[in-house]
């Protein structure tokens, strides 16, 4: 997302409704996400979303001839019958 439409709750909204379809319509059991580690904000975003941070993948991605980490993040449906 553009940084001019950042901080307004654009994708609070729009990660609200992703997780609202996955967990009802789909039936997950688990919705994950992965994030730069200095990504702060989007870090953010998915803790006040709910999701919780279960670690670091070391040496993840390659961007621009480097390899860096990756933070992973998941929500459970803690909804869905076993």
């Amino acid at each position: 997302m553009s940084p001019e439409y950042w901080r307004q709750g654009i994708m609070s909204e729009a990660l609200s409704k992703v997780i609202s379809y996955g967990f009802e319509e789909l039936e997950l059991n688990r919705i994950g996400a992965l994030v730069y580690p200095h990504n702060i904000g989007s870090r953010n975003l998915l803790i006040s979303s709910g999701f919780s941070e279960e670690g670091i993948l070391k040496d993840y991605y390659i961007k621009k001839d480097r390899f860096i980490d990756a933070v992973i993040f998941s929500i459970i449906n803690k909804n869905k019958r076993q």
